[in-house]
């Protein structure tokens, strides 16, 4: 309902986080319970983290941020009314007040001529020092392609909507395996035969 997706690094090693506006199932969402949803997008967050953690021990260098890239067609004024708009808002108001300062950039492609409307709504929710980091990115895939390629984004980091050739894993992928590799450290660091015990009578 949510499908984001990681594909490669800036120039700084801050990992891109590649969403497509068109994929986002809001329908879908607002149906869902709302601790649920919050709950959810705390996971994909911290997930985010602890990925920044093994990128940050294999470089060697300490990064706490991502890059995002987002393509905006097919937004439509009806994601920013009603309760979709209130849930939206939530999802966001999560992201910054439990995961502050984890975005380094957010590139906005192929905004439509109605995001003047939606980002009139979207913006007073944002902090102004994440405001300063926005880029709305205008022109054709070429021109946008070296837009990126200026902020220090190479081609070859980027998922195929942009024009890009990095392989996209998809963020539910690195979820779970951080969940199953919690869960198998947590049953061996159990002491013997708790792991495996089943439910009291």
């Amino acid at each position: 309902m949510w499908p984001e997706y990681v594909c490669g690094t800036d120039k700084y090693g801050h990992f891109i986080q590649s969403l497509r506006a068109s994929e986002i199932d809001t329908d879908g969402l607002v149906k869902i319970d709302e601790n649920q949803l919050f709950r959810l997008q705390g996971q994909r967050m911290r997930a985010y983290s602890v990925f920044k953690q093994e990128l940050s021990k294999r470089s060697g260098v300490q990064r706490y941020k991502h890059t995002a890239v987002i393509d905006m067609q097919g937004v439509s004024m009806s994601m920013m009314m009603g309760a979709k708009r209130i849930l939206l808002k939530k999802i966001l108001d999560t992201n910054s007040n439990y995961f502050p300062e984890t975005m380094s950039k957010l590139y906005l492609l192929n905004a439509p001529m109605v995001f003047r409307a939606v980002w009139s709504v979207v913006k007073p929710w944002l902090h102004p020092i994440t405001v300063a980091k926005i880029s709305i990115l205008g022109g054709g895939r070429d021109a946008q392609l070296r837009a990126l390629a200026e902020q220090g984004i190479a081609a070859d980091q980027l998922p195929a909507w942009v024009g890009g050739t990095s392989p996209s894993m998809p963020c539910v992928t690195i979820v779970r395996r951080i969940v199953a590799e919690r869960a198998a450290a947590a049953a061996a660091a159990a002491p013997s035969g708790e792991a495996s015990a089943g439910p009291a009578d």
